[in-house]
C-alpha cells in the first residue's frame, strides 16, 4: 500500500511538512510506503477536464470528479 500525504501549506518545509514527516515515519515503520506532495503557492480550482474526460490523475488519488491535483501532475 502507498499513502500520499498532501502538504497544502504555502511553506514547503514548515510545520505542516514536519507533522507529515512524523506521520510518514510512523507509516513507514509499519510497512506502508509514503510520498509527500507539496501543492505549493498556486491557487487551486476544480479541474474542468475531469467532468468531460474523467480524471487522468485517477491513478494518483483515485477517481475524484474535479480533481485539483491533475494540474500539478500532468500540466
Amino acid at each position: 500500500m502507498k499513502v500520499l500525504l498532501v502538504n497544502g501549506s504555502p511553506h514547503q518545509k514548515g510545520c505542516t511538512y514536519t507533522a507529515l514527516c512524523e506521520v510518514s515515519d510512523a507509516l513507514n515503520n509499519n510497512g506502508v510506503d509514503t510520498d509527500v506532495f507539496w501543492i505549493g503557492k498556486k491557487a487551486l480550482s476544480g479541474c474542468i477536464a475531469a467532468y468531460r474526460y474523467g480524471c487522468v490523475a485517477g491513478w494518483l488519488v483515485g477517481f475524484v470528479p474535479g480533481c485539483a491535483v491533475m494540474e500539478f501532475c500532468v500540466g
